[in-house]
């Protein structure tokens, strides 16, 4: 009976039970992992192989001031301190039970003296002990001194820093490599909406890449139309992106237009009128 019921029962297929990994994010963070697939396919693609020079300084001082040097600094003084702290506790420990054995020794029989005598060996790695023991020495050094490093790290200087690399002079690698990809997720794949009510540091820091992206683009352009340079050339920046540049080139067009034009356009659109109107009289 029981075979029969199991045989005509249908159970239905197992699921997994677990959500897709996007949806134990937050909306921001995966904005944010959006951007950084991005940046990581470039890498894998050989898209970006490696910064300019220019980009590099900007990111070292970054990362250096102040997060790499203070980790350093305590990685280092862990490290004696590992090397050292062991043995003093334990010869601290070694030097007290001499001083119980010294107090003891006239308790003692004379023959038995010679021998409570001795006084209790130091303690000293073994040739064997030293390497193994230096070696778990320098890990939990570079560990305490890169989670130093990461607590002292200026994050908002480090994302301001390669948010501001599209500005630099000469050509830029990232620029060339990330802002057609970062302003078409900025603006045709993410809403408006969400820009406006994220105030994450990290986000903030992709609004302002993309800006600057723009602000490149505006200056290459400007440079183009001052050498004679198609479209399509390569352009080396002779300083750093001006970060007014868009308004200086708002100036230029506005200086630029042909009012003359736009009069006769309004005239001809004014005699249109008249006729139509007079049309209906």
């Amino acid at each position: 009976m029981l075979q029969e019921l199991n045989q005509n029962q249908h159970f239905p297929s197992p699921t997994n039970r677990f959500p897709p990994f996007n949806n134990a994010l937050s909306e921001d963070e995966v904005v944010v992992k959006k951007f950084i697939d991005t940046i990581q396919s470039k890498f894998d693609n050989n898209i970006i192989k490696s910064p300019s020079k220019k980009e590099r300084e900007l990111m070292y001082d970054s990362i250096v001031n102040p997060g790499l040097f203070i980790g350093t600094c305590v990685g280092i003084s862990s490290f004696l301190f590992f090397r050292k702290a062991p043995a003093f506790v334990l010869n601290r420990i070694l030097a007290s039970k001499q001083t119980d054995f010294t107090a003891k020794r006239n308790l003692v029989k004379p023959q038995r003296l010679s021998i409570l005598q001795e006084r209790p060996c130091l303690y000293k790695e073994g040739t064997v002990v030293r390497p193994i023991s230096i070696f778990f020495d320098i890990i939990m050094s570079v560990g305490t001194g890169l989670c130093a490093w990461i607590l002292t790290s200026d994050r908002k200087k480090m994302l301001t820093c390669v948010a501001d690399l599209p500005l630099v002079e000469g050509h830029s690698v990232v620029a060339e490599g990330l802002c057609h990809d970062f302003t078409d997720l900025y603006k045709n794949k993410v809403s408006p909406k969400f820009w406006k009510e994220n105030s994450d540091d990290t986000v903030k820091a992709i609004e302002r890449f993309v800006s600057n992206c723009k602000k490149r683009s505006r200056y290459e352009d400007r440079i183009r139309r001052e050498t004679g340079l198609r479209s399509v050339d390569r352009v080396f920046l002779p300083e750093t992106v001006p970060k007014n540049i868009l308004q200086l080139e708002a100036v230029e067009d506005f200086e630029d237009t042909d009012w003359a034009a736009l009069e006769d356009v309004d005239e001809e659109e004014n005699d249109s009128s008249r006729v139509f109107w007079s049309a209906d009289s």
